[in-house]
């Protein structure tokens, strides 16, 4: 049987304009997941072949939790700090009454202690491996290094034995980083420097001070 693909947007289109630290970032969204990224299941209620892995392996496999409710995962991407403000589902094989009726989103630095990013209800699929985008209302603009998803719902729990998902991405982009490194080669506009205040202290991470008397 042919595999059925799907793309339905929710809501914003996911081009979206980002705010850090009062700098605008414009960039196209990207999955900042990758398979292989460390990922960990909300519990171990999961069949050998269906663990959490499957949630961002990219291909149509699925993530199948028996404890239904409150089930997910958390995922450190390798990609490193980065700024999530999309998040698309991927409905799996059969039995939609498994599907994700809800989603909650965190974000953390140590894996400890979580922020909220985003929460709401997920529309109902009409398909299977159908992949639906839900962009976040109001948009996210902190950057993390952890995410924590949570599906507290899904969509008939009266008949469903457990919470399943074919495929999820967290759509955003790297955060700004600094490109410059102690000990880059640079060179100042001029010598006249004190020489404990050089122009090599403008990049050394350290409280110094560069100073030029050309002023």
């Amino acid at each position: 049987m042919r595999t059925l693909h799907v793309f339905r947007f929710v809501g914003l289109a996911a081009l979206l304009i980002a705010s850090i630290s009062g700098s605008s970032v414009q960039a196209q969204l990207s999955d900042i997941t990758q398979p292989g990224d460390p990922i960990v299941a909300s519990s171990t209620m999961s069949p050998g072949s269906e663990g959490v892995a499957n949630a961002i392996d990219d291909q149509p496999t699925k993530y199948l939790n028996f404890d239904k409710l409150n089930t997910g995962f958390t995922v450190t991407p390798k990609v490193g700090l980065s700024v999530v403000q999309c998040l698309t589902l991927t409905s799996a094989n059969d039995a939609p009454e498994r599907d994700p009726a809800s989603y909650l989103l965190e974000g953390s630095y140590d894996g400890t202690n979580f922020t909220q990013i985003a929460s709401n209800s997920v529309p109902l699929f009409t398909n299977r491996f159908e992949k639906i985008v839900l962009p976040f209302d109001p948009p996210n603009n902190t950057p993390y290094l952890i995410y924590r998803l949570t599906f507290p719902t899904v969509a008939n729990a009266a008949a469903a034995n457990s919470m399943q998902i074919s495929e999820v991405e967290l759509l955003g982009f790297l955060a700004p980083t600094d490109v410059t490194q102690p000990g880059d080669p640079i060179v100042a506009s001029s010598t006249m420097s004190p020489g404990s205040e050089g122009v090599a202290n403008a990049i050394d991470n350290q409280p110094t001070k560069y100073l030029n008397f050309d002023k």
